[in-house]
């Protein structure tokens, strides 16, 4: 599995996407195997292993394997831990 969480700082929103593999990611990136949409978000902490983070304009892509997210409503926090393996 392979995963990629795009942070929109202005729209304050949080999408992860879940593939099969890093390869379905770069052919087809518009067709996830499952998508999670967090919103007011103004926050997000990940922890553990990450293989490449990008700065895109005022968008973050955090990229790796199974990225698992799960939002703190209260403080607008999504806090996400990515996994090695699973592939």
């Amino acid at each position: 599995m392979f995963s990629s969480l795009v942070y929109d700082q202005e729209k304050r929103r949080a999408i992860l996407r879940v593939y099969d593999n890093e390869k379905n990611y770069i052919i087809m990136p518009s067709k996830p195997k499952k998508v999670e949409i967090y919103s007011d978000i103004y926050e997000v902490r990940v922890e553990d292993k990450i293989k490449k983070v990008e700065i895109i304009d005022k968008m973050i892509e955090i990229i790796g394997d199974v990225i698992e997210c799960s939002p703190l409503s209260t403080r607008h926090t999504l806090f996400c831990e990515a996994k090695e393996g699973g592939r």
